[in-house]
This record gives C-alpha cells, structure tokens and sequence, in this order.
C-alpha cells in the first residue's frame, strides 16, 4: 500500500514537471509577436494583388498627376496618355529581381514593372523614373478608326506639320496602302507628333514626306526627304513611334 501511495506520487510529480516544461515552451511562442509591416510594404503588396498583369489599367504618374492607359493584353504592350492621340507599342525584356523592362523602339526605357507589380514611368528625358498608383481598371486599346473622309483628314494633319515647320511639305502616300486607310492615318498623326516633337531640339527642314507599305517600320531621312515605312499587320508596332521620328529628323544617337 505504501508502494503504490509512493508511485503515485512520484507519478504525479513527474506529470506536473512534464506540464511545466511544456506550458513553458507553448507559452514563448504564443506571446511572440511577429514584426509588423511597413506601410510601403503594404502598399506593394496591395498593388501586386490589384495591378493587372493582362487586363488594362489606367495609372497615375506621381509626379506629373497625369493619368496613361497600359494595355498589356497582346503582343506588345500598348501605353497611350490620357488625352493624346498617340500610342505607343513597347517591348518587354527580363531586368533582375524579377523586374520587367518596357522600351520603345528607340531601346529607351518607358516602364519598369517590379516583381511586386509597381509599375514605375520614365517619361522622355527623365531617367530616374516616376512612381505610379494604380487608378482604375479599363477596357483594352482599340485600333484605330477609319477616317470618314481620308483626304479631309490628310489635310488636316498637313496643316499642323505645316503649322510645326513653318513651311507646307509634300506629302506622298503610296496606293498599297489605299486599303489600310486607319493605320496609315494613324501612322501620319504620329509623324506630325514627331515633327513637332523635333522642333525641341532645334531647327527641322522637311520638304517631302512619303509613306509606302514595308514588311517592318522604319523612317529614314535624306535630303529633307522623309520616308515612313508602314506594316499595318503589326498594328502600333508597325510605324516608328513619335520618338523614332524625332530621332530620325534630329539624327540624334
């Protein structure tokens, strides 16, 4: 009878040190708080679960309050800022970290978007970029209208690439490309924007200004003859975009 009064008290003592080393090693990890998050970690988490990696999106430039529209759901990536006619068709490449690099097709870098999914602009002459929010959803860009009246609208934008060099250049376009009226519209207004685009990096003679139909874009410049080559297959990727022509009239890089 003593032996077992013995066993079970030694029983019992064993028992409540088992329970004490074990409420002692449950009760460190129920008290340990884990280090919260920062708010710019916050913010990047939020926008890497809301930015779209393929539907549209509108994005506000932090610095510039402008808003764009960034299209990501075809081949090229298609960028357009609110309230301006053209649209730019960027091309993806692999940066480090996970990040993804959008150039025009000069090779400038026009976004950067992190592994987070922050989508950072670098508008032309801005290399340190600019952060971006997130604005609101959109549907995709759509290609362009066709004119209701061509000539109508060809003399309209001969009229402000006069107004831009001073001067009324000649303008040719080539019958091949009678059947893709909308994109070699599209293709004139975005050479009227890099005309006027050049005119900020000094004078710009131009006499002539031919378009004709090419298996790739391309825009050269030869005795004040500027030639645009035009692939309405590839969409906006297939005329030189503004910049291009700027860079083109200016021979700059």
């Amino acid at each position: 009878m003593t032996n077992m009064k013995h066993s079970s008290c030694t029983l019992s003592r064993i028992l409540f040190v088992s329970a004490g080393i074990l409420v002692g090693a449950v009760a460190p990890a129920l008290a340990y708080n884990p280090p919260r998050a920062s708010s710019a970690d916050l913010v990047s988490m939020l926008n890497s679960q809301l930015a779209p990696t393929t539907r549209p999106a509108y994005y506000m430039d932090a610095n510039s309050g402008k808003r764009f529209l960034l299209d990501r759901t075809g081949p090229h990536a298609l960028l357009q800022f609110e309230g301006d006619e053209e649209v730019f068709a960027l091309r993806s490449s692999n940066g480090p970290r996970g990040d993804q690099f959008y150039r025009t097709d000069t090779g400038r870098v026009f976004l950067r978007v992190t592994n987070l999914g922050n989508v950072i602009i670098f508008p032309l002459g801005d290399r340190h970029g600019a952060p971006t929010s997130l604005d609101a959803a959109s549907n995709a860009i759509i290609p362009p209208p066709h004119p209701a009246n061509f000539d109508v609208a060809l003399k309209d934008v001969q009229s402000r690439i006069a107004s831009s060099l001073g001067s009324q250049p000649k303008i040719n376009i080539s019958s091949d490309l009678k059947d893709y009226a909308d994109w070699t519209m599209e293709a004139v207004q975005t050479t009227s924007s890099g005309i006027s685009l050049a005119q900020n990096y000094g004078g710009v003679k131009i006499e002539e200004i031919s378009f004709r139909l090419g298996e790739g874009s391309a825009a050269s410049l030869k005795d004040d003859h500027l030639r645009i080559t035009i692939a309405p297959a590839d969409g906006f990727a297939g005329r030189p975009s503004s910049e291009a022509i700027a860079k083109t009239i200016t021979k700059r890089g």
